[in-house]
């Protein structure tokens, strides 16, 4: 049977009552998986920051291993002093000091394009789904 794997330096909790009713069914209509969800106790991962971190963390490890990625990340939380990151930090720092983290430039644009988009409307990303493509692009 394989060991459960939980995220490095994830914080995890205990089933919802919306995650148990999931598993209930995957456990009732396969027998085996049913076995598997016994056995692993599934966690579920809290996410704990902001969208435009994450956002921002998922722009970084594009096209980058998991290891590569988080480095990266880690070498921006340094420079910013935070864990979190908050656009007008992004703004501030000099790009050149960002790309001294190993984030190409092309990377840095679209951070530092949402950033400022962030900036201009707080509410960007509670809004976003009432946006048509082009505009969620723009």
């Amino acid at each position: 049977m394989p060991k459960q794997v939980k995220p490095n330096n994830a914080k995890t909790q205990s089933c919802s009552l919306k995650h148990k009713n999931i598993l209930a069914y995957l456990s009732s209509v396969d027998k085996r998986l049913a076995k598997i969800i016994a056995v692993t106790k599934p966690q579920f991962k809290i996410q704990n920051s902001d969208k435009f971190t994450q956002l921002t963390k998922i722009i970084i490890g594009q096209q980058l291993s998991g290891t590569a990625a988080k480095t990266l990340v880690k070498r921006m939380q340094q420079l910013l002093g935070a864990e979190t990151f908050q656009p007008s930090q992004v703004i501030e720092t000099n790009p050149e000091q960002m790309q001294s983290c190993g984030i190409s430039r092309a990377k840095i644009d679209y951070i530092r394009g949402i950033a400022n988009r962030v900036i201009e409307i707080p509410s960007y990303f509670n809004d976003i789904n009432k946006y048509d493509d082009t505009k969620k692009i723009a």
